[in-house]
């Protein structure tokens, strides 16, 4: 999973190391989630942000969905993965 963090209903940001404090919500690492998340706008609410997500943070998003972040990279970083 991929986890989103915000503070104070700021600006989101990846949270990579998935210990940012501050609100957070996980995405799965496939395109169609983040589709519907969009459609949905399921992190704005989750995340209880002012403004949108803006086009820099989706991009970013769009970036890691699509160019190598597989499920195998997400999960390995993702702190329930049991270790291998």
């Amino acid at each position: 999973m991929l986890r989103i963090a915000s503070q104070g209903g700021s600006t989101p940001v990846v949270d990579r190391e998935y210990s940012a404090s501050g609100r957070g919500t996980y995405l799965c690492p496939d395109g169609a989630c983040w589709q519907r998340a969009q459609k949905r706008r399921a992190i704005e609410r989750a995340l209880k942000l002012r403004e949108g997500l803006g086009r820099g943070f989706k991009d970013e998003i769009d970036r890691l969905l699509s160019g190598g972040m597989t499920r195998s990279k997400v999960d390995e970083k993702s702190p329930s993965a049991s270790p291998q």
